[in-house]
Parts: structure tokens; C-alpha cells; sequence
């Protein structure tokens, strides 16, 4: 009898984007509804700087009242085996808070994390840092000002 040569195991873990999704369950909640965090994924035409993962997602605050104003907090991609993942921190000072340096010639803050536990405390390190507070509360000003339509318009 001859041995079988191929066998397999999936990867007991949770994709990335699932992990950052479960995450962020009940910002809009936290946010009165001012505030989201959506995530997308990239095509292969549109491949993101400093991140050459076969599949690409960007994490991005948005306001359903302010239509024209987005921030992308990171971007982030893996290949087949889903670990490790490759994040990319797009605003400077959030990764100087962290620590995280520029990393390449694309100006990027690029963090390596090699399981879910990595990936959890560095999206709550982010969450938690100054700058994504006062970014977060400044948007819920404004969107709630205009909500009310109490901007007047010149």
C-alpha cells in the first residue's frame, strides 16, 4: 500500500478582513450613525504601494451626511496561506503614535503581522490612538451640524 502524498490541512484561522469586520462591529453605534468604517476590496488593476499580497483590502471612516469626505486609515493584504498579513498604515501620524516608521520608498508605515492576535491589537492600538480619536470626533461635529442643517451656506 503506498502512502499518501498529498494531504492537506486548511488554516484554522479567520480571514483578515473577517477579523477587522468583527472588530468594528458597533463603531456606527459608538458614532450616533455619523460615522463608518467600510472596508474594501482592491482589484488586481488597482494594487496598492508597498503591499504585493494577491489580495488587498482598504479600511476607510466615512460619513453617510458628508458624501465627499473619506479617510483611509490602512490598507492591508495577504496571499494564500493568510498569514502573514501585510498592513499599511496610511496616516503619519497615527503610525508615529504607534511607533511604526516609514518603511519603504512609498512613504508607507508597513507593519507585518503573522496571526489574528497581531492583527486584533494593532487595529485596537489604532482605535485608541489621539489622532483617530480627534479625526473620529471632528467628523461627528461636522456631521452633526450639517445633519441638522444648521451650516449656512454662503
Amino acid at each position: 500500500m503506498e502512502d499518501n502524498i498529498f494531504q492537506f490541512d486548511e488554516p484554522q484561522v479567520e480571514f483578515p478582513e473577517k477579523t477587522i469586520l468583527n472588530l468594528t462591529n458597533g463603531f456606527d453605534t459608538a458614532t450616533d450613525g455619523l460615522a463608518s468604517l467600510i472596508l474594501l476590496q482592491i482589484k488586481n488593476d488597482s494594487r496598492i504601494g508597498g503591499i504585493n499580497s494577491t489580495f488587498q483590502f482598504r479600511l476607510k471612516l466615512i460619513s453617510n451626511i458628508l458624501i465627499n469626505y473619506s479617510f483611509t486609515l490602512l490598507d492591508f493584504g495577504y496571499d494564500v496561506t493568510i498569514y502573514p498579513v501585510t498592513i499599511t498604515i496610511d496616516d503619519s501620524e497615527i503610525a508615529n503614535e504607534l511607533g511604526i516608521t516609514e518603511t519603504d520608498f512609498y512613504d508607507n508605515y508597513i507593519v507585518t503581522l503573522n496571526s489574528d492576535k497581531e492583527l486584533i491589537s494593532l487595529l485596537k492600538s489604532i482605535f485608541q490612538t489621539n489622532t483617530f480619536r480627534k479625526t473620529v470626533g471632528g467628523l461627528m461635529k461636522i456631521a452633526r451640524e450639517k445633519a441638522n442643517n444648521s451650516i449656512t451656506k454662503t
